[in-house]
């Protein structure tokens, strides 16, 4: 699941999740349409925390109650705050390389002991 409302990055996360292999679900420019979205085929999710004048918050508390695995890739964060509400999060800063997304998504997909 793909969670960005900025367009050119929205579409570059997009490509770069696809040549890697991944099915992209979204992106979705809005927290009311993330929200409407069916998560029953999503196993994790890159979240941007700003969109527009809301935060993707609500959207990470449904996914941490369906245990789904999230990362949030935004360069307008608190990671104190993110990490104190969401402890198993991801977190990459804005601008991030392609390697560093799909690292990042596969160390969040690994089985934990």
């Amino acid at each position: 699941m793909l969670v960005e409302d900025e367009m050119l990055i929205a579409m570059d996360l997009q490509f770069t999740l696809e040549e890697a292999g991944y099915q992209v679900e979204g992106p979705f420019a809005s927290l009311d349409t993330a929200m409407k979205a069916d998560l029953a085929s999503v196993d994790i999710a890159i979240l941007d925390v700003q969109l527009q004048a809301e935060t993707v918050f609500p959207l990470a508390d449904r996914l941490a109650g369906n245990k789904i695995p999230f990362i949030f890739h935004s360069g307008h964060f608190d990671k104190y705050e993110a990490m104190d509400r969401y402890p198993h999060c991801g977190l990459i800063a804005k601008p991030s390389t392609p390697n560093e997304i799909i690292r990042t998504i596969e160390r969040r997909l690994e089985p934990s002991e």
